[in-house]
């Protein structure tokens, strides 16, 4: 989102909500798409574009759909509470946005279209279709070939060489559900 500041233009990450001509105020009031420092939010208040020192411009919660929850403050410092349910302590002028940002629904889209798949994944240097191990041959993969033969277990110990770690490497112990 282009943002217009004392006659320069600068990007900000869009808000969702966001539309054309829409003031957008730094330290002012507790709104949608405002900037304002983490001392002034208060609690429970969802911000994104977060700085992690004052002046460092946006580093946490940038990516469309996340979000962290301000949890509390002391005098000069504030903690978030970040999307992976972590904790961290900031400097109180440190600033954030106020809201969530836009597009997050963008992973629900279907991708229609095994082509529009491969593209995506090409550019992030991944490979697209992936083999299922079972249908490989013998040579490429343990659990290779058509020949009916016990298959090695598909639980792998932790301290297994590079070749054999395939599969669920050191599960945890599955535990009786009591009804």
């Amino acid at each position: 989102m282009l943002v217009k500041i004392d006659g320069k233009r600068i990007f900000q990450i869009a808000h969702e909500g966001a539309y054309v001509g829409q003031i957008i105020k730094y330290d002012g009031e507790i709104a949608n798409g405002n900037v304002v420092e983490l001392g002034k939010i208060p609690e429970g208040t969802k911000v994104f574009g977060i700085e992690s020192y004052p002046g460092s411009g946006p580093k946490f919660c940038r990516s469309s759909g996340s979000f962290a929850i301000v949890v509390g403050k002391s005098e000069n410092k504030v903690t978030i509470q970040f999307p992976s349910g972590k904790q961290k302590t900031l400097d109180a002028r440190c600033r954030a946005t106020i809201g969530i940002p836009s597009n997050a629904g963008r992973d629900e889209k279907p991708w229609v279209k095994a082509g529009k798949k491969y593209i995506a994944l090409h550019a992030r240097g991944k490979l697209f279709p992936r083999t299922a191990a079972v249908v490989m041959n013998p040579v490429d993969h343990p659990w290779g070939g058509k020949r009916k033969r016990p298959r090695p277990s598909k639980t792998v110990s932790r301290h297994a060489p590079p070749g054999a770690k395939v599969g669920s490497i050191s599960p945890k112990s599955k535990k009786k559900q009591e009804k």
